[in-house]
C-alpha cells in the first residue's frame, strides 16, 4: 500500500458513467489518466473493482476535478450496496428523473446525508472537504477517542468532530502544513482516497498526536477566547503563572488547554515552553579569562572561544526555562575559588564550565568531558558528563575521547554536581578549524544544552 502524507484527501466522489464488471482490473488498464505509478492508482482500482466508481466515456477518470454533492452520493450508496433505483426523493431540486434520485433518497433514508433548511439538496453544488468529513463520518459510524488538531480547523467549530473522528479511523492525516482546509472543494481524487481508506483498513495512514508544549501565562489576566481573534466571544479569564498546555498556533494565536480553560489566546503572552530545565538554576563557567588566556595556538585563544560558546550555552538554557549564573560574562577572571562559591552560593542544580584542549603536537584531537569521581556529587556529575559528551562529539564532529576522572578544582570542591568540558584541541588544524567557527561554537553549546536536558529528563 502506498501512504501519501502530502494528501489530506477528503471524500471520493464519483459519477458512474460506465461500468466495469467481470474479473479484477487493473485501473491504469482502463483508465489512460491512472497510469502506473499514479498516486491514486491502488485506491482506484480497488473502488472500481468494487464497482463503487468507475471513470468517463472517454477512459479517463479525472482525478483533479471537483465532486459535486449529487456524485457524493452515488458513491457513498454504492459502497453500502443501497438501492439507486429512480424514484422520488424528499427534495425539492431533486426530481425521480434523475439518475441519481434513488442513490441520493437511500443515502437520505440512511442517515448519510441530509439537505438544506428549505427542503433541497443543491445536487450541482460541489462538495467542500468539510462537507465530505459531515459524510463520511456519518456513513461509516466513525468514533473518536483522542484529540487531534489542524491548525485551521477551531476546536469550536461545527466541522472540528468530524474531522476529528476521521483522523482518529486512519482517514485524513492533513496536508504537510498541518492544515486541513475544510472549505476545500474535494477531487475526485482525494475523494477515492478518502473513501477506500474508511472501506479498507490496510489504506489507512494515522495522523501523529499532537504533544503539547507545556507553557505559563506572562500577562496580570488574560482572555480566552473561542477562535483565534479579538472578534470571537471571552472563553473565560485566565491569570498570570497559570500552566497550560498549548497545542497549535494559527497565525499570532495559540489554542490552549487548563483546567476550566481551553480556547485561544494571544501567543506573546505565553512563556517559554516548560520542560525539564524549567527552573533549574545552572551556573557556565567559561574558562580562564583576563591576564590568564588559557590555551593559544592556530590563531586562536582559549578565553575566547569558550566564552563565546558559553555566551551561546546560556542563551540556550534561558530559553528552556534557566536561571543561568556566568561565571563571567566579559574578560574578567574569577578565581577558581570564587567560580565553585559562585555555583554554590546561588544553589546551582549543576555546574558546567568550559574549555579547550592544547597538546606540544598536533596529532592530539577530539572532545571529552571530565567529573571528579570523589566529588560529593561525584555519581550525579558522571551521568551528567556522559550525557554531554554523547551529544557534543557528534555535533561537532570530532573524535570521541571520552568521559573521564579528572582532577580539576572546580569540579573536585564542588557541592554541584559539576563537569569540564574539553570542546577540542586548539592545536589540532581541523579542531581549532571548526573550534574558529560560529556554526561551529552554535552547534557546540547546543549539544551541551542537549546534553543537560537529557540529564534531566532522565534524572
Amino acid at each position: 500500500m502506498k501512504k501519501f502524507v502530502n494528501i489530506s484527501l477528503s471524500l471520493l466522489i464519483l459519477v458512474s458513467v460506465f461500468w466495469v464488471t467481470g474479473n479484477e482490473v487493473s485501473a491504469n488498464t482502463i483508465l489512460s489518466d491512472i497510469p502506473a505509478g499514479h498516486p491514486v492508482e491502488e485506491q482506484v482500482e480497488f473502488l472500481v473493482n468494487k464497482e463503487i466508481i468507475s471513470g468517463y466515456p472517454d477512459g479517463t477518470f479525472r482525478p483533479n476535478n471537483s465532486v459535486t454533492r449529487r456524485e457524493a452520493a452515488i458513491v457513498i450508496a454504492k459502497a453500502f450496496n443501497l438501492n439507486g433505483n429512480q424514484r422520488k426523493t424528499s427534495f425539492s431540486d431533486v426530481a425521480s428523473s434523475d439518475y441519481a434520485s434513488g442513490y441520493i433518497q437511500s443515502a437520505h433514508e440512511a442517515g448519510f446525508i441530509s439537505g438544506y433548511g428549505n427542503d433541497t439538496y443543491k445536487p450541482d453544488r460541489y462538495m467542500t472537504r468539510g462537507e465530505m468529513s459531515y459524510l463520511l463520518s456519518k456513513a461509516f459510524n466513525f468514533s473518536a477517542s483522542k484529540n487531534y488538531y489542524f491548525i485551521d480547523v477551531n476546536p469550536f467549530s461545527h466541522y472540528y468532530d468530524v474531522i476529528n473522528r476521521l483522523a482518529n479511523n486512519g482517514v485524513t492525516i492533513g496536508y504537510t502544513d498541518d492544515t486541513f482546509r475544510p472549505d476545500k472543494i474535494v477531487t475526485r481524487g482525494e475523494f477515492a482516497i478518502f473513501t477506500s481508506r474508511s472501506l479498507e483498513s490496510s489504506f489507512r495512514i494515522m495522523k501523529e498526536q499532537t504533544n503539547p508544549e507545556k507553557r505559563i501565562i506572562k500577562a496580570d489576566w488574560l482572555n480566552v477566547r473561542k477562535g483565534p481573534g479579538t472578534s470571537y466571544d471571552s472563553a473565560g479569564l485566565i491569570k498570570e503563572g497559570t500552566l497550560v498546555s498549548s497545542y497549535f498556533k494559527t497565525g499570532n494565536w495559540a489554542y490552549i488547554k487548563a483546567p476550566g480553560y481551553e480556547g485561544f489566546v494571544y501567543a506573546t503572552y505565553l512563556g517559554v515552553p516548560v520542560s525539564a530545565l524549567s527552573g533549574k538554576v545552572i551556573t557556565v563557567d567559561p574558562g580562564h579569562g583576563d591576564t590568564d588566556p588559557g590555551a593559544t595556538a592556530n590563531g586562536l585563544v582559549e578565553k575566547e572561544v569558550v566564552l563565546s560558546v558559553g555566551k551561546k550555552l546560556r542563551t540556550y538554557l534561558e530559553r528552556a526555562g534557566v536561571k543561568v549564573v556566568m561565571t563571567r560574562s566579559d574578560d574578567s577572571y574569577p578565581s577558581l575559588s570564587d567560580r565553585v562559591g559562585i555555583a554554590e552560593k546561588s544553589n546551582s542544580d549543576s555546574f558546567i564550565s568550559i574549555h579547550a584542549n592544547k597538546f606540544h603536537s598536533d596529532a592530539a584531537h577530539g572532545t571529552e568531558t571530565f567529573y571528579n569521581y570523589y566529588s560529593p556529587q561525584g555519581a550525579e556529575a558522571k551521568k551528567l558528563a556522559t550525557y554531554i559528551q554523547n551529544r557534543l562529539y557528534k555535533a561537532i564532529d570530532t573524535s570521541n575521547r571520552g568521559v573521564k576522572h579528572g582532577n580539576f578544582q572546580v569540579i573536585r570542591d564542588n557541592y554541584v554536581p559539576g563537569v569540564l568540558v574539553e570542546l577540542g584541541f586548539l592545536s589540532n588544524p581541523n579542531d581549532a578549524r571548526k573550534l574558529a567557527s560560529n556554526a561551529y561554537r552554535e552547534k557546540a553549546a547546543e549539544a551541551i544544552y542537549l546534553g543537560i536536558l537529557d540529564y534531566y529528563k532522565n534524572k
